[in-house]
């Protein structure tokens, strides 16, 4: 309101700091004509920008944990992805994973469109934390390929996100290994428990479903 004889009015704008990181936003005041016709003298500048900058940092992002082992008996494991706080926006992260498992043999996730690179053996996807929120989950589906492989891996590790920095926080991992424990490892055992004397100097053969092992010339 402007008072008699004054030629300048002012208002105050508060501005909420909510500790929440936010892209840039705006505000826009435009002055409201009286009437028709005064609306027909309105001049140029009749509206003022104010532009929101945010202080608060981006939010770092790690692992929920930094490792796993499944054996492969075991269908369905998961690990999360952590946001330090919320954000304003999506989050995006893209995931590559190495490893000696091999994906589609060993194990898969659920509800990846992976980009597959056969030459160098890796499958890379991107996750997304809708804004709002602080985390999101990938849920690995193990195969048991009967297969007798040993201790297998997966891993996981986070490349450069969008609206998120990579954390460095000890104990923040941005790196997950997934073990693999196979349970198909082959076993040994005699086909006979016994055998009948054998003559000193002579050579003896064992037999087993895998092979076969000589002993000799023989010796007391």
């Amino acid at each position: 309101t402007f008072a008699a004889g004054e030629t300048t009015a002012s208002t105050t704008l508060q501005l909420i700091n909510d500790n929440t990181f936010d892209p840039t936003r705006t505000i826009t005041f435009g002055i409201a004509p009286l009437s028709s016709a005064a609306a027909a003298a309105v001049f140029p500048g009749t509206f003022h920008t104010l532009t929101i900058l945010d202080d608060d940092p981006l939010p770092t992002v790690y692992f929920g944990t930094a490792s796993q082992r499944s054996p492969e008996e075991v269908t369905t494991r998961t690990f999360t992805i952590e946001l330090s706080h919320t954000y304003g926006a999506d989050v995006t992260i893209p995931i590559r994973v190495t490893g000696s498992a091999l994906y589609g043999q060993d194990y898969v996730v659920a509800n990846w469109p992976v980009i597959f690179n056969p030459l160098q053996q890796t499958v890379q996807h991107d996750i997304v934390i809708p804004a709002g929120q602080t985390s999101a989950a990938i849920s690995l589906e193990v195969r048991d390929d009967i297969l007798g492989e040993g201790v297998e891996n997966a891993v996981f590790r986070m490349l450069t996100p969008i609206n998120a920095v990579l954390s460095t926080t000890v104990g923040e991992s941005t790196i997950h290994s997934f073990y693999i424990e196979a349970s198909d490892a082959p076993q040994v055992n005699f086909t006979v428990a016994t055998r009948p004397a054998i003559i000193e100097g002579t050579e003896h053969t064992i037999s087993t479903p895998n092979g076969t092992v000589t002993f000799g010339p023989t010796a007391v």
